[in-house]
């Protein structure tokens, strides 16, 4: 189970349980009421937050849990327009910056070893044009990227066990590394919820 429980599904899990207690307390149980009403609004707690929602309220506004969420191929990011839909857009952004410089990344550590700095300063000199091509390409890459996004994004995940096969293909590597980082075990504690080393 543990094996299974990525940071990425916090968020979807706390949601879908807030919104099926407010259904159950609709239906008016006589003796479960209390107990839905403790969880949903906890009137008697002076000492945290009163509700289910206000203790983990912080999280949803947090990059990290939020981009756990949108990288997950369960959930991606039509789940995090569901969560918090003013952060879409910088989800997204920051999601295809990540992902790319990952995969440029990737790119550039498959050149030669033995290439030093000297050799690089030297190869700049001779074709002063280099910067700019690098540029180019990194920015021709995150087009590709943003189009892989979104064709991925559409597509239904049948297999609910997580493998590599389900992240895009342009860069696959790349996709999973930043699935890696996000999504971490996570230390979690009546609404103290922070991802273990990640810094918000």
């Amino acid at each position: 189970m543990e094996r299974e429980a990525y940071m990425g599904i916090l968020l979807p899990t706390v949601s879908v349980l807030w919104d099926s207690l407010r259904a159950l307390k609709a239906k008016l149980f006589k003796y479960l009421r209390l107990l839905l009403e403790y969880l949903l609004e906890n009137p008697h707690s002076d000492m945290r937050p009163k509700d289910l929602k206000a203790r983990f309220l912080s999280p949803f506004d947090q990059m990290d849990f939020l981009m756990a969420t949108a990288i997950h191929p369960l959930f991606k990011l039509p789940v995090v327009r569901l969560l918090n839909p003013e952060k879409v857009d910088a989800v997204k952004s920051r999601l295809l910056f990540e992902v790319t410089e990952q995969a440029v990344l990737d790119t550039s550590e498959g050149s030669s070893p033995d290439e030093d700095e000297e050799d690089y300063f030297f190869k700049a000199l001779r074709s002063p044009g280099l910067r700019a091509t690098e540029g180019t390409n990194s920015t021709c890459l995150s087009n590709k990227m943003g189009k892989e996004l979104e064709g991925w994004c559409s597509e239904k995940q049948r297999n609910k066990l997580l493998e590599q096969a389900m992240f895009p293909a342009l860069s696959r590597a790349a996709w999973v590394d930043v699935f890696v980082k996000y999504n971490t075990a996570i230390l979690c504690s009546f609404g103290d919820c922070s991802p273990r080393g990640l810094t918000s």
